[in-house]
């Protein structure tokens, strides 16, 4: 992106949200193929619209699906967004890199911990999201 939209912060975004379309897409898409034509069937028959099998069948069995592909993507956005300091994008991953060109394992470290951290955290904050939608789901 970086011929289109020069360095920093515009170039770096644009292609993390490209590259985290993906999970979330692939895992929608499974998501709602998963869903037995039976189950869809039943609710023709009880006289549901299409609109309404959609937003009552379809789409609360398929969020845990669509809920992982969303947390897979967040997950590897922020894993990824430290590459972003190689094009200009001032992040944690300027400490990375330039921890990497001084051979400096402290600096390395500046920056990988706090991304790990906020990797972690938000795994586990969609972790407690996604049981307890099962639970109440």
């Amino acid at each position: 992106m970086v011929p289109f939209l020069g360095y920093g912060f515009k170039s770096a975004l644009f292609a993390l949200f490209i590259y985290g379309i993906l999970p979330v897409l692939r895992n929608t898409v499974e998501g709602f193929n998963s869903i037995s034509e039976e189950i869809i069937d039943s609710a023709k028959a009880l006289g549901m619209s299409p609109f309404q099998v959609i937003t009552n069948v379809e789409l609360p069995l398929s969020f845990p699906a669509i809920l992982a592909g969303i947390r897979v993507s967040l997950i590897l956005n922020i894993s990824v967004a430290t590459i972003g300091a190689t094009v200009g994008l001032r992040s944690f991953g300027t400490l990375i890199v330039n921890g990497i060109r001084s051979d400096d394992i402290m600096m390395i470290l500046k920056g990988a911990i706090p991304v790990s951290l906020l990797a972690l955290t938000v795994e586990s904050f969609f972790i407690h999201i996604e049981k307890r939608f099962r639970l109440t789901g």
